[in-house]
């Protein structure tokens, strides 16, 4: 109570003490005063003088003082155990015959150049020198048992010593190594101190200690590794050869020693040399150098020049393909993630990255963070183009504030970035172009006829593919997967192509195609598009020589000339082979898309010319075949058409074991999908109509697109000049002719040998051919290969299929079927890449794993190895040295790709070896090639030849793409040099505008030859380009390149031409659209007239009840066409059938024209009269028709369908009956078309009619003047059929007007495959075409 109170007693004085305080403040409010500038009070924090305690010891702590004198034990020089090898010194004769032999063929031009680089190797490897033991591999193993007991003592005792002067560095931190406070002294922390990052806080001389200590260490690793390996001599022999730290200083280079212990290996002088070269290129330019595969290009050189550049100040970045690029970033983990201390940054990039403001400044930190920290920033080509090209997309794109932040980062890029290209040939091939499709897409020139016509000219092919084979059995390459299917077909030799594309050429000019009617111009005419169609020296002029061509048939003839003279089926045909060069890729388009190996497709590539994508894409579906999922979707498609039967009949006649109940599509129950999945779709799945139905509806017209511009970038920009150098290196380079002139190649002296060195491994005795032309089989599928690989002898233990040969099985596939084929005692397990590239081992317990953690990595002597053709290059695994290949070729292999394949055995012509075979159509051309042709024998030299052939043609097709993309990146860069970090929004979005280039073409501007490519312009006729003036000696230069290899135009350019595409992505809409009102209808009524006829049988034709059939569809759009003289009037309609709605004055009434249902006719004094009622007026008059029997009432349809029975004859539900003499009436001819008929009965109907409308029904001759959609003039119609002299009054072609008129009465729906619709496209039909009435 007593605490309380005094709370109490000290809260109330409180509360008075604040009421005065306020009363004083009341007084003090109220006295006037001056204002003063009162200053406030500050305070000064007071000096920390205490010094922070140390809390621990660092290794530097205790590398203060002084180092220890580490002099190297004098252990015995393992050089002496090798002497050099006099007979083993020179290269094999066989090169130097193989080279005579090449170039007594060629005189001058690239060729000679070429075979004369050769000749340059091949005297530089006169001067290697070869080694060989001077002891047994038993005397050389007790020896070197004693050399690595010394070197482990060395190494113990190194270490010892620093550990006892580390420990009494000083007095001062003995306690707390008493305490465990002192820094963890073990090889790896000692050796850590080393990396460069730690090195600049390091003496001197504790720095010379740890290199001596790590120098010990790595003579410790190769004495073991001699050990390991004693049982291979030349293995031996190369670890002897190799006496580590030649040409370099681990002093300098303390990183590169940490690689070498870290990972077990020794660098050799030439990757010190090569490692050099590239890190500061003596050219002092962009630059490319050749090493030979084996020696150690990615696993070391790599790592050496990345952990060199990575210092602080610079961005290095690896650049990889993409099938290497995992394989890469564990590498460079591996061997720079360890004591090394270095990340790597793996950062892809592409168009559908929609990066804001935020993430644009985020990946300007990674990149700064990743040159900080020293790492390495692995990409691959397309991160470097892609990114390249966002800033300008977004700045075109309204981006303005994104555009300015990505082209400002890419100007650090320029400035910062150094680039390490691994496979350079293959980076900066001239196949790969980056686009950036721009503006909104549209349609392309002439669709949908364009993917008709190439559709209906490939039936044509496969229809005259046998009987060119039968001229020439090795010519052509023709496969049947089932009955009725499209055929594989590959065009073998030329002549054979040659003869194939002309015999189809003749076709379509004698017989025309649906749109291109040919048929109808006279033979001169004819002969003229012959030459227009098949050569490239014909003039388009000829398309205006004639009246008869009109406008589509002109586009038409553009594309077949295209097709033909241009080379695209050719190249299709000959050039590309399915699921190797292209293939589908139906996760990202339906289109064909390229392919870079097999089974491989490219990740965003697509072919950048329209008609070689749909070429492609049409033998991709007819290969393939369609899936169940493709095959419901064209069901449902169908379904929805109005003449579904019509397009089922196409589909079953290509499906001839098709069942006869389901060769009606009433037969076909979609809800029971088992049974379709079971029975039929498999006999459908490769029908071409099914096939070409699909790819009319679903695919062409949705994938089919194009953009108005584009912005493009190619390998010219990987390699252009910046701030730092751009360096890369490659196992051969045979690309040094095709590099953008921003780079060179700049070999070492001492690796000028390496082309010949790699061709005497190749010429080796041990090495041989494989003949097959003994066999039954014309392919060299897989089930073949695996049965001469197994019965080899000597043993093979790895396939190389650089020649794509297995098609029918996946990878994993084929390992498991070789494993199985055999003996446990040869081989346990199978080595293969899987789907996403990692190399995976199968063991025969069907377990598979990556190879990289599985026990049969350290035993590949117990594992098959089959490489695809996709990882014949750049893949590196040790195989054992008893170890034999088998390579496949295939068509267009070069010799860099031969070789490429060939050296993934790393030892061969020291103790492995290869065995080459190939199918027949290679088999014959290498023969071809051959000096001993006439013995039909093969050896290797011959396939060098060949491949060397090969190689001449490949970069010749080449140079004009490389020119094409080079004069694009020198516009380019002319617009990148104007850019500055000044440079304001509004100039960057005016530059980037000139960037754009067109991308969408009409068929006259790429296939007219009238329109001069810029290209031909400046680079072949020396036109100067305004823009390009200070680039001028460079666009000299691509001329110069352009005349060496006599390139005379570049309109084949785009065939070989890939792109990758990023799309511009589309924003999805909903749009709301307001219907038109409902039109008012006329009031319906019978005329008296119309009722005088029916129950008197008298027609009062004069009376405005009624009028001419035709005539009364004047208030539509077929007024303009429409010529009254011609057309009959003798058919008439009631005004009520003619009247339907009230519309305002000039609507067309084309929605609104009646059906024809409701037919009265009367005969009197041998005369017909037929008039078309309403069906208001049937019903009302029935009773009447049936009381007074003066007319006779027909029912009529017109025949929209291949199956419905035809109604022309009025005898069906006649009231009254027709009498059985009924005979049809002439006028039934005009009843069928204007009510919309659009199938004839019989072929003699179809004559008739022909006669009617004055089209031709058979080829004309040179006299008779025909239009190009078959319309015969009136002055030529006697000469052509005097019937039609005299039945046809139509002095215009009544065509348009037919068109018009079917179009209107099918509403919109096709009618293209109905006898008339091939008969307004110019068809000419046959008898075959009527069988019983129903076929179309």
């Amino acid at each position: 109570m007593e605490n309380a109170k005094i709370l109490f007693t000290t809260w109330h004085n409180n509360s008075k003490l604040k009421e005065y305080m306020v009363q004083a403040q009341t007084v003090l409010n109220g006295l006037m005063t001056e204002s003063q500038d009162i200053q406030s009070y500050s305070f000064s924090s007071p000096p920390y003088v205490q010094c922070p305690r140390k809390t621990h010891v660092s290794f530097l702590d205790i590398t203060a003082g002084s180092a220890p004198d580490l002099s190297q034990a004098n252990l015995k020089r393992l050089d002496k155990f090798i002497i050099q090898d006099q007979q083993k010194g020179k290269t094999n004769s066989k090169v130097a015959a193989l080279l005579d032999d090449v170039s007594k063929n060629f005189e001058g031009g690239f060729e000679s150049r070429y075979t004369y680089d050769l000749r340059q190797s091949f005297r530089a490897a006169h001067g290697d020198q070869s080694f060989k033991l001077i002891q047994s591999l038993k005397t050389l193993q007790a020896l070197l048992e004693v050399h690595r007991q010394e070197a482990s003592d060395q190494v113990e005792g190194i270490y010892q010593k620093l550990c006892r002067y580390l420990r009494s560095a000083s007095k001062a931190f003995e306690v707390s190594r008493s305490v465990d406070m002192w820094p963890r002294l073990s090889p790896t922390t000692l050796l850590h101190h080393l990396a460069s990052c730690k090195t600049s806080n390091l003496s001197s001389e504790w720095k010379r200690a740890l290199v001596s200590y790590g120098i010990a260490i790595t003579i410790l690793q190769k004495a073991e590794r001699l050990l390991r390996c004693i049982g291979d001599e030349s293995e031996v022999l190369s670890e002897l050869m190799n006496s580590g730290h030649q040409g370099w200083d681990p002093m300098q280079h303390p990183d590169w020693l940490l690689l070498e212990i870290e990972n077990g290996i020794l660098i050799r002088p030439v990757q010190a040399r090569i490692a050099s070269e590239m890190i500061c290129p003596s050219s002092g330019e962009n630059s490319i150098v050749q090493l030979n595969m084996g020696e150690g290009k990615s696993s070391v050189i790599v790592p050496m020049i990345a952990a060199t550049l990575a210092n602080g100040r610079t961005l290095v970045r690896v650049v990889v393909l993409k099938p290497l690029t995992s394989q890469m970033y564990r590498l460079l983990a591996t061997r720079l993630g360890g004591m090394l201390g270095r990340r790597i940054f793996y950062m892809p990039f592409s168009r559908d990255l929609q990066l804001s403001a935020s993430q644009v400044r985020k990946v300007q930190e990674m990149y700064e963070e990743c040159m900080r920290t020293q790492g390495v920033l692995l990409v691959q080509p397309e991160h470097i183009l892609s990114f390249e090209l966002m800033g300008p997309e977004r700045l075109l794109s309204k981006g303005k504030e994104i555009g300015n932040k990505l082209i400002a980062i890419q100007h650090w890029l320029n400035k910062n970035s150094r680039d390490i290209l691994d496979e350079s040939d293959e980076i900066l091939s001239v196949r790969f172009e980056l686009v950036y499709t721009m503006e909104a897409q549209c349609a392309i020139d002439f669709s949908p006829d364009r993917w008709l016509i190439i559709q209906y000219v490939l039936e044509i092919v496969a229809k005259s593919a046998q009987s060119v084979k039968a001229s020439f059995p090795s010519g052509l390459e023709i496969y049947r997967t089932c009955s009725g299917c499209f055929p594989r077909i590959r065009i073998l030799q030329t002549a054979a192509g040659k003869q194939l594309l002309g015999l189809v050429a003749r076709k379509i000019c004698d017989a025309g195609l649906p749109g291109v009617p040919l048929q109808y111009l006279p033979e001169t005419v004819r002969s003229s598009l012959f030459r227009f169609l098949t050569t490239n020296e014909a003039d388009a002029t000829v398309l205006q020589g004639h009246s008869s061509i009109v406008p589509s048939m002109k586009s038409g003839l553009l594309l077949l000339h295209g097709l033909f003279a241009r080379g695209i089926l050719q190249f299709a045909l000959q050039n590309k082979r399915w699921r190797v060069n292209y293939g589908l890729d139906l996760s990202r388009s339906m289109l064909a898309v390229p392919y870079r190996a097999k089974d491989s497709p490219a990740t965003r590539s697509e072919f950048s010319h329209p008609d070689v994508a749909i070429v492609l894409t049409c033998l991709s579906y007819y290969y393939g075949g369609l899936s169940d999922d493709q095959l419901v979707l064209s069901f449902e498609t169908l379904l929805q058409t109005d003449n579904a039967e019509e397009e089922y009949a196409v589909w079953t006649r290509d499906a001839p074991m098709l069942s006869v109940e389901f060769r009606q599509l009433t037969g076909i129950n979609l809800s029971d999908l088992k049974r379709c999945v079971r029975e039929i779709f498999p006999l459908l799945r490769f029908a071409k109509g099914a096939i070409d139905f699909y790819m009319s509806q679903a695919v062409f017209p949705k994938e089919m697109r194009e953009f108005p511009k584009k912005i493009s970038s190619s390998g010219w920009n990987i390699a252009k000049h910046k701030e730092q150098h751009t360096t890369g290196f490659s196992g051969t380079n045979d690309s040094r002719y095709m590099l953008p002139l921003s780079i060179s190649q700049c070999d070492l002296e001492d690796q000028l040998h390496t082309n010949a060195t790699q061709l005497d491994c190749l010429l080796r005795p041990e090495n041989s051919f494989h003949s097959l032309l003994d066999h039954k089989s014309e392919t060299l599928n897989a089930q073949l290969l695996l049965e001469i690989v197994v019965h080899s002898r000597p043993a093979i233990h790895v396939i190389l299929d650089v020649g794509a040969q297995v098609l029918e099985l996946q990878n994993k596939e084929l390992a498991v079927a070789w494993l199985a084929k055999v003996p446990e005692s040869e081989a346990q397990a199978a080595v293969y890449f899987d789907d996403e590239n990692e190399l995976s081992v199968v063991g025969r317990d069907g377990v598979t794993e990556p190879l990289a953690f599985s026990p049969f990595a350290k035993q590949m002597d117990q594992c098959l190895v089959y490489l695809d053709e996709a990882h014949t290059r750049g893949t590196d695994l040790k195989l054992p040295t008893s170890y034999r290949a088998a390579v496949t070729l295939g068509p267009g292999i070069t010799k860099d790709r031969l070789v490429q394949a060939c050296m993934r055995m790393r030892k061969l012509g020291r103790g492995q070896s290869i065995m080459i075979l190939a199918p027949k159509d290679i088999e014959r051309k290498v023969l071809e090639c051959s000096s001993t042709s006439l013995c039909n024998t093969i050896d290797v030299s011959d396939v060098i030849k060949w491949a060397l052939l090969e190689t001449f043609s490949h970069t010749r097709k080449s140079i004009p793409l490389w020119a094409t993309q080079g004069l694009r990146y020198q516009r380019h860069h002319t617009v990148w040099s104007d850019i500055s970090a000044d440079t304001d929004s509004e100039t960057l979005v005016a530059l980037a505008k000139t960037l754009l280039e067109p991308e969408a073409q009409t068929l006259e501007h790429r296939y007219s030859g009238e329109i001069v490519h810029t290209e031909d312009q400046v680079l072949l006729h020396g036109v100067q380009e305004m823009a390009l003036t200070d680039r001028q000696h460079i666009v000299d230069d691509i001329a110069a390149r352009c005349n060496e290899f006599t390139v005379q135009s570049f309109n084949m350019a785009s065939l070989h031409e890939e792109q990758e595409r990023e799309l511009s992505p589309e924003n999805e809409q909903e749009v709301q659209r307001e219907k038109p009102p409902a039109q008012e209808p006329h009031s319906h009524k019978v005329h008296p007239d119309v009722s005088s006829f029916i129950i008197g049988g008298h027609l009062k034709k004069s009376s405005p009840a009624f009028q001419p059939a035709f005539a009364s569809l004047e208030n539509t759009s077929l007024d303009q066409h429409f010529d009254p003289a011609a057309w009959p009037a003798t058919l008439l309609v009631t005004k009520d059938f003619a009247q339907t709605v009230k519309v305002p004055l000039g609507q067309r009434l084309d929605l609104y024209v009646r059906p024809v249902h409701w037919i009265v006719s009367r005969t009197k004094n041998g005369r017909d009269d037929y008039v078309i009622l309403s069906p208001f007026e049937a019903n009302k008059l029935l009773p009447s028709i049936r009381k007074y029997r003066q007319v006779r009432l027909h029912v009529y349809a017109p025949r929209t369908s291949q199956l419905m029975s035809t109604m022309e004859d009025l005898t069906a539900y006649a009231i009254p009956s027709a009498p059985r003499k009924w005979a049809m009436s002439p006028i039934s001819k005009h009843l069928n078309i204007f009510a919309g008929q659009v199938y004839l009965r019989n072929y003699e109907e179809y004559i008739s009619l022909c006669c009617f409308l004055g089209l031709a029904s058979q080829p004309v001759g040179d006299q008779v003047n025909v239009g190009g959609d078959g319309f015969v003039e009136p002055a030529s119609r006697p000469i052509y059929e005097p019937k039609m002299g005299v039945e046809c009054a139509f002095e215009n072609s009544p065509v348009p007007y037919l068109e018009l008129l079917m179009k209107m009465r099918r509403k919109g729906q096709s009618f293209a495959r109905s006898h008339l619709g091939r008969m307004l496209r110019g068809e000419l039909l046959k008898e075959e075409d009527f069988v019983d009435g129903l076929s179309g």
